[in-house]
């Protein structure tokens, strides 16, 4: 699982493949809001995901994957 930071919170991501491929400081691309099934871009990669959630703190974004 991946913390992610956009203009509205932190969005907790659970790769589905390829989960070595984002790094810290990547720019990706996807509607944060979405909850279940879902892709984020990076450039022209897409990448399939499942959106956890979003959280109004990187810490509290944190703390859900370590409950999860």
């Amino acid at each position: 699982m991946i913390v992610v930071a956009s203009d509205d919170g932190f969005a907790v991501v659970e790769m589905l493949g390829n989960e070595g491929q984002i790094e810290v400081g990547d720019v990706l691309r996807a509607d944060w809001s979405e909850l279940g099934g879902g892709e984020i871009r990076r450039g022209a990669e897409v990448f399939d995901v499942y959106f956890q959630g979003a959280w109004g703190t990187a810490q509290a974004a944190v703390d859900s994957t370590r409950a999860m």
